[in-house]
């Protein structure tokens, strides 16, 4: 049996409908030739009037046996299936001498006769349409070329372009212009922004290569090492490695904390940052800082050194003598290039007592005292920022006299509770312009803390003397801690002006408004403290 079947012949369409498919190709035809001549004999009047000149008549396409100037044809072809084609013309078939048939009318040749030019392979008989080519451009003067598609016959006059076809300027503008489209043998127009993009795709390689070099040079930081200087940072517990980030920022550790959360990601040490207090440098690379901060702790000999709060100057130094601290404390608290006391309002500043912060700092053994003394000045600065001095600054009064105000409540007060009302006495004989009568202003010239007031140091001209002269000492008397800092910035608002204290109590006082009653209540504190041996009648 043979191996291809023929395929079989679509079933044949009723007369009717295939007149109604050829009406409507026929009104297609008509529409599309109209407008192509429309277009190819569109012509603008002369300005001076002068008629266009006619087109020159135009050979017709080869093989198409129409007369010279006629206008174009349009030939339909008409295929049949294959079982019923018609073997090709023969010569003797013809007129004698002519091989060729005559070609078809418009709407194609009889139904009863045989296509001129037959499909050997398509099996349809849809009628395929095939137009002739359009006729050549009008001639134009006479001795001139004929005339282009964009050129009138008149000077200075043009056509207007076909529908579909670009202008030279719009060709321009869209790309390079080669006549048609690519059927035409023209190159197709290519866009503007074709060129750009390209040259886009051609540079972003290099881009991305610059972009990928400014980010490593900025996470790994070649050029810097170690830093300079010396600066103190403490991390707490449980910060994420952008606050640890931060931090080092804002104490310039390190130039930028993004950056340095970017480093802490890559490496892969995100999770191995340990707080506590570190000694670090400025303007340190990321690798560098981030190895200090995820370095194992190293066992050191520590001292603790206990500062007691409201200690002076000199009882400070006799504890860090103690502690084995190397230096001397009073000469290096004299000044000190972190910290001016002018910067608080001092006036009569001489040293700088009232700054050094007491709380318990942790040193290596053998530390100088200039470390100790730099880590009481970090601390007072961290924690005085969150004192409001909005109440006292309306009192006319400054930070540094909040200062001295608080290291007599430090010195005064022996129970919490009983700051703010020695503060508010304080206050309340500053605004009735009376003296002091701080007895341990007194004290401070002599470090005197233990033993009773002698009458010469009662009639002491010195200026620490508040029951002599009036107004606040020249600088505070000791170091307070933030509890009295916060009294004296915050007092309480009660009339007192005289305190003493309370006879059989746990360092309470007893405060009263009247001389009257401060005489009372002093009669029964000294005759408790002769009852009890001249010692203090407190428990």
């Amino acid at each position: 049996m043979p191996l291809f079947r023929r395929s079989q012949p679509p079933p044949e369409r009723r007369p009717e409908e295939r007149e109604r498919e050829r009406a409507k190709r026929a009104g297609r035809r008509a529409t599309a030739y109209q407008r192509l001549r429309a277009a190819t004999q569109r012509v603008r009047p002369d300005p001076q009037g002068a008629p266009a000149p006619p087109p020159a008549p135009v050979d017709p396409p080869y093989d198409t046996g129409a007369a010279p100037g006629a206008s174009p044809r349009v030939r339909v072809i008409r295929r049949q299936p294959v079982h019923q084609r018609a073997a090709p013309p023969s010569a003797s078939d013809g007129q004698e001498g002519d091989p060729r048939p005559a070609p078809p009318g418009v709407d194609g040749p009889p139904a009863d006769e045989p296509a001129a030019f037959s499909d050997p392979v398509a099996g349809a008989d849809d009628p395929v349409e095939r137009y002739d080519a359009p006729p050549a451009p009008p001639a134009g003067p006479a001795g001139r070329a004929p005339l282009r598609p964009g050129e009138a016959g008149g000077r200075g006059e043009s056509l207007p372009p076909a529908p579909g076809l670009r202008s030279p300027a719009r060709a321009r503008r869209f790309g390079r212009s080669g006549g048609g489209g690519a059927g035409a043998g023209g190159r197709p127009g290519r866009p503007a922004g074709g060129r750009a993009r390209r040259r886009l795709l051609a540079v972003s390689p290099l881009l991305l290569a610059l972009a990928a070099i400014w980010f490593a040079w900025s996470v790994f930081e070649p050029l810097k090492g170690h830093g300079h200087g010396r600066v103190d940072v403490t991390i707490p517990a449980r910060s994420s490695v952008s606050a640890v980030g931060r931090i080092l920022e804002r104490q310039h550790v390190v130039s930028s904390g993004f950056f340095f959360s970017v480093r802490a990601f890559v490496s892969g040490r995100r999770g191995d940052i340990r707080p506590g207090h570190f000694v670090l440098a400025r303007d340190m690379s990321y690798g560098a800082a981030l190895k200090i901060l995820t370095a194992k702790p190293v066992p050191v000999r520590a001292v603790s050194v206990v500062v007691p709060e409201g200690d002076s100057r000199r009882e400070i130094a006799q504890l860090a003598h103690r502690d084995g601290l190397s230096g001397d404390y009073l000469r290096a608290t004299v000044r000190s290039p972190t910290l001016d006391p002018r910067h608080y309002g001092a006036r009569h500043s001489r040293n700088l007592e009232g700054f050094l912060f007491p709380a318990t700092y942790e040193l290596p053994v053998g530390t100088s005292v200039s470390q100790l003394v730099a880590d009481q000045l970090q601390s007072f600065t961290r924690r005085f920022k969150g004192v409001d001095l909005s109440y006292a600054r309306r009192k006319h009064l400054s930070a540094y006299d909040v200062l001295t105000i608080a290291s007599m409540v430090e010195r005064e007060a022996g129970v919490a509770r009983d700051r703010p009302l020695v503060a508010a006495v304080i206050y309340n004989r500053l605004k009735n312009r009376m003296p002091l009568g701080i007895d341990a202003t007194i004290r401070y010239v002599d470090e005197n803390w233990t033993r009773p007031l002698s009458s010469r140091e009662l009639r002491s001209r010195s200026r620490y003397n508040t029951r002599l002269h009036r107004g606040l000492p020249p600088t505070p008397i000791g170091n307070p801690g933030l509890a009295s800092i916060q009294a004296a910035s915050h007092p309480a608002r009660v009339p007192y002006l005289y305190f003493v204290v309370k006879p059989g109590g746990r360092g309470e006082h007893l405060f009263s408004k009247t001389y009257a009653e401060f005489k009372r209540d002093a009669s029964r504190y000294r005759g408790a403290r002769t009852r009890n041996g001249g010692h203090s009648p407190t428990r």
